[in-house]
């Protein structure tokens, strides 16, 4: 969902949790192919707007990251789009197969939520 203060590193971050990578060395390391993660470090300055190279490469290399996400926040993170009329309209026991593939990034969204949802709950604990 669409924060109104998000930057680009926010979305950088939900990449990084999203792939389950450990920190943001790690993801411009193993995900990127950088040297190091000053590319990706400068952007924690709002001021600081991404190259076309740091865009690209992450389109290039997560195709199932939507490109118009990572680029203004609106949509998912996912290229999955949101529910329509086609998939607001099955019927009851409609079963979808997924491939191993799609399989894991479901369940790597699902974990991904759930940490989520977490860390809301927990920041909604300490300000009760």
């Amino acid at each position: 969902m669409l924060e109104i203060n998000q930057s680009f590193f926010d979305r950088i971050i939900e990449i990084i949790r999203y792939k389950g990578f450990k920190n943001i060395s790690d993801f411009t390391k193993n995900g990127l192919g950088y040297a190091s993660p000053e590319k990706i470090n400068r952007l924690k300055d709002r001021k600081n707007k991404p190259s076309v190279d740091i865009l690209l490469d992450i389109s290039n290399r997560f195709e199932d990251i939507d490109p118009g996400w990572l680029l203004t926040g609106r949509g998912n993170l996912s290229g999955t789009p949101t529910q329509n009329a086609n998939t607001a309209q099955r019927p009851p026991g409609f079963v979808i197969q997924l491939s191993d593939s799609d399989y894991r990034q479901l369940l790597e969204r699902i974990q991904f939520l759930e940490r989520k949802v977490a860390t809301i709950q927990q920041s909604h604990e300490k300000t009760e």
